[in-house]
């Protein structure tokens, strides 16, 4: 099961992220699209760079909504992928995002954080407590150019 959502400041009204496409089996049928692929091949090609990154926010509400449909017998994780830190002077502080996902890390029903930095402005040291709060997996692509061999790498990480 996939989904993809897309994350900055005041995204959606004043959240700072949107669900582009729902979770589920790729499969599955996704509105006017005939399965999960092609919604999000669709949904990413319309994901712009903006400025603003809100970060932890978003972070949490992903991690909350996987955890909510968390499927026995699956990798379960979130993948975040930034090339920046949070920018979002009204967000939830790094120790309180970091000390709710160690709070919600359940070992009998786990979903992780893998991180995927890119570039040199990407807040490292932040994604990897991120990441070792649910046992997840820390990566890093300083040239943009290598991000899809990175991505690649950390998806299968976590099949092993």
């Amino acid at each position: 099961a996939v989904g993809l959502w897309d994350f900055s400041r005041e995204l959606d009204g004043g959240r700072d992220y949107r669900e582009l496409v729902p979770l589920g089996t790729t499969a599955e049928k996704v509105g006017a699209f005939p399965d999960r692929r092609a919604a999000l091949a669709t949904a990413y090609r319309t994901m712009v760079p903006r400025t603003g990154t809100g970060l932890y926010d978003s972070v949490l509400a992903g991690y909350r909504n996987a955890a909510a449909r968390h499927r026995p017998g699956y990798v379960n994780m979130v993948l975040v992928v930034t090339d920046g830190r949070n920018e979002d002077p009204d967000s939830i502080s790094v120790e309180t995002l970091v000390a709710e996902l160690r709070r919600m890390y359940d070992k009998r029903r786990p979903v992780h954080i893998v991180t995927l930095a890119y570039g040199a402005d990407a807040d490292r040291a932040v994604l990897g407590r991120m990441a070792r709060a649910t046992e997840g997996l820390e990566f890093a692509a300083v040239d943009p150019r290598s991000i899809s061999d990175v991505f690649i790498a950390a998806v299968s990480s976590l099949n092993s």
